[in-house]
């Protein structure tokens, strides 16, 4: 901030050109450049001041250069939740510092499957990847050991959820309602739509101001319903017409 002066107080600083070094940011108001960087590199920029009447200067060209630092630690970064028995968004894990280790992901014993399996080569910068299937609902602890000596990254809880059921409601021929009279099909007019247990009977989710102008009825899905499981759907429409039909839930 010390590098303006004259002009109509205060000033407004911002980067003008160039970059500042990952790490460190400029303070609009009093021109300060703070914060830790994070990554090595050579970095220039230009900073500009605006005073109150809308007068600017700029700095001269501003240089870094940030050496590298060891790894002292491996990183993992990833998804916190999915479906058992389905496979993962992607996982990462790397360095925070230059340096190769050879890192291996874990879920504690829980019975999950990696892929890639077993351990990877990481080279700073670079990362590497895995997706996780977990054997089991519930909470599993990802985490990582590695042959380089570092401390290793913090480990992530992946919840896996239960597999969602969806059900495919489609305009079969039987199904299709139409107007008394008419014979009017009335797909496109609202209608409301409960889904049924087939066992206990019990309501599992009910939606209401449904339309579809295909025919019947749309796509249901809902946490609790199973897969490879027989459904009841009762449908009624604003106009008063009502039905049923049966469906088989099948995977999202």
């Amino acid at each position: 901030a010390g590098y303006f002066s004259g002009g109509t107080t205060p000033y407004a600083y911002s980067v003008f050109s160039g970059v500042l070094p990952p790490g460190l940011t400029l303070s609009s108001s009093t021109g300060q450049i703070t914060g830790t960087p994070t990554a090595a590199g050579s970095y220039s920029a230009v900073v500009r001041a605006t005073d109150a009447a809308a007068a600017t200067a700029n700095t001269g060209t501003i240089s870094w250069t940030i050496a590298a630092v060891a790894a002292t630690i491996t990183t993992l970064a990833g998804p916190t939740s999915g479906t058992v028995g389905a496979v993962s968004a992607a996982f990462s894990m790397g360095l925070n510092g230059t340096g190769t280790a050879t890192i291996t992901p874990n879920d504690g014993a829980a019975g999950g499957t990696f892929s890639p399996s077993g351990a990877q080569s990481v080279t700073y910068p670079a990362t590497a990847t895995f997706t996780y299937t977990a054997a089991s609902v519930g909470t599993k602890t990802i985490s990582t050991t590695n042959g380089g000596g570092l401390a290793n990254a913090t480990p992530i809880s992946y919840v896996a959820n239960t597999a969602q059921g969806r059900l495919l409601l489609t305009a079969n021929p039987g199904d299709e309602v139409r107007a008394f009279g008419s014979g009017a099909l009335l797909a496109t007019l609202a209608y409301d739509l409960w889904v049924h247990h087939p066992t206990t009977g019990a309501l599992v989710v009910k939606l209401s101001g449904v339309t579809d102008a295909a025919g019947l009825l749309g796509v249901v899905t809902n946490p609790t319903m199973g897969l490879s499981t027989q459904y009841r759907i009762d449908y009624k429409f604003s106009t008063g017409e009502f039905g049923s039909c049966y469906r088989t839930t099948e995977a999202t």
